[in-house]
């Protein structure tokens, strides 16, 4: 008689996660995002409600898990461009920034706007691109001498660095929210050029001289049209 394997709850439990996690992905890769209620999830997924809760208070915090997962994919497979320079804090940040337009372009208005709007705001869709990209180019940029203390304000660097990082934060998550309750269908051009022009002004008054002269730092990305090689990854993708 064959000796039934316990697994260890931890390994179980991770497991039961995951088996929640890829039946999500693919019921959104074959429906529209309204049709991942609890229930086909537990149906398809075999798995009991009261699992489901353990792991997740809600199907939208599935959701934003399941976005989290598929931008990920989309930022692997869209590294800024290897021939730019990679000390240009202004252009890495507008190249994720313009990535995550796209991103959400495919998701749809009212994908993002219910992510948005139940999981309290904590829970940053694009966390993980601030922290991993974003954020230390301007480090680095600060430590390399390419952001400098406008003129009349009195605040440190590291301070302005500080205030870098959330207005960075705040622009994106602003323009993404102004995306969702605007008019504007059809066309993810309008909303990924303002995405550009929002992060660029945000970043551009505190260039110091050295990057103002930096030829690199003047070579422009939609002028050598990088941005028509951003390939945005599916759901369809992430489903084996």
């Amino acid at each position: 008689m064959a000796v039934k394997e316990h697994l260890p709850r931890e390994i179980k439990s991770a497991q039961t996660q995951k088996k929640i996690i890829d039946t999500s992905i693919s019921i959104l890769a074959k429906y529209d995002f309204k049709y991942l209620t609890v229930r086909n999830i537990c149906d398809e997924a075999e798995v009991a409600y009261g699992s489901f809760y353990h792991h997740f208070k809600t199907k939208e915090n599935v959701l934003l898990f399941c976005g989290k997962e598929l931008l990920s994919k989309n930022i692997e497979a869209n590294l800024f461009p290897a021939e730019f320079d990679q000390e240009d804090y202004l252009h890495i940040c507008i190249w994720y920034a313009i990535i995550i337009a796209l991103f959400c372009d495919y998701l749809g208005k009212d994908f993002v706007r219910t992510i948005f709007l139940n999981n309290e705001g904590s829970n940053d869709l694009f966390e993980n691109v601030y922290k991993d990209f974003m954020f230390p180019a301007l480090e680095s940029a600060a430590k390399n001498g390419f952001i400098r203390v406008p003129a009349l304000i009195n605040v440190t660097l590291d301070e302005l660095l500080d205030r870098t990082k959330k207005d960075v934060q705040i622009v994106t998550r602003g323009t993404v929210l102004w995306w969702c309750c605007s008019d504007e269908g059809g066309k993810v051009e309008p909303f990924a050029e303002t995405m550009e022009h929002m992060i660029y002004h945000t970043l551009v008054s505190s260039q110091s001289d050295k990057a103002r002269l930096s030829n690199n730092f003047g070579l422009r990305l939609h002028e050598t049209k990088q941005f028509a090689n951003i390939k945005i990854v599916t759901f369809d993708n992430l489903v084996k």
